[in-house]
């Protein structure tokens, strides 16, 4: 009927999620919610990187945006307005909808680790690979990565700042001095 290829389907699929929750990120009044929907963002941009074979990138945007900085914001958050995050208690309604979207994800998650989607072999690096692999992030030559290294460290600094400025709550905010 369609001959329209999986990779076409899965691109629209996450485009329009990323679409959806970029929207939502920057529309929700709440800032955990918000937080949550920049999650989403990043994690689809991720599966991104994927469809584009860059497995490596998809990890590192995990690793660092989601895992990072995304957490560091999240944390200034709950640490400066806990108060303001206090929630009602979850619907039934919700309660399913977490219940149906763990199982869907154990589900999932079993179905690609026991049908070996993934190509892993055993086969391990030695020794002098991983040294060499260490020492590139601390070298200043042409094919060093102390550039990549230290960028990273200031991504993260800045988003722990930016996530405490977003969270602080002025309690002088009326009040001339």
């Amino acid at each position: 009927m369609f001959d329209i290829p999986f990779e076409t389907i899965f691109f629209y699929l996450f485009a329009a999620i990323s679409i959806v929750f970029t929207f939502l990120a920057v529309t929700v009044q709440k800032l955990v919610h918000s937080a949550v929907a920049l999650m989403l963002v990043l994690t689809t941009s991720a599966a991104f990187y994927i469809m584009l074979g860059a497995e490596f990138m998809a990890g590192v945007q995990i690793l660092l945006y989601v895992g990072g900085v995304l957490i560091l914001v999240v944390f200034a958050i709950m640490v400066t307005s806990s108060h303001e995050l206090k929630q009602e208690a979850p619907t039934v309604k919700r309660n399913f909808a977490a219940i149906f979207a763990a199982v869907a994800f154990f589900i999932t998650s079993f179905y690609v680790f026991t049908n070996d989607f993934f190509n892993v072999t055993n086969k391990t690096l030695p020794q002098d690979e991983i040294g060499a692999i260490g020492k590139s992030f601390l070298n200043y030559s042409k094919n060093g990565q102390i550039l990549s290294f230290e960028l990273i460290s200031i991504i993260l600094l800045a988003a722990l700042i930016g996530g405490i400025v977003i969270g602080r709550k002025d309690d002088d905010q009326g009040s001339k001095s």
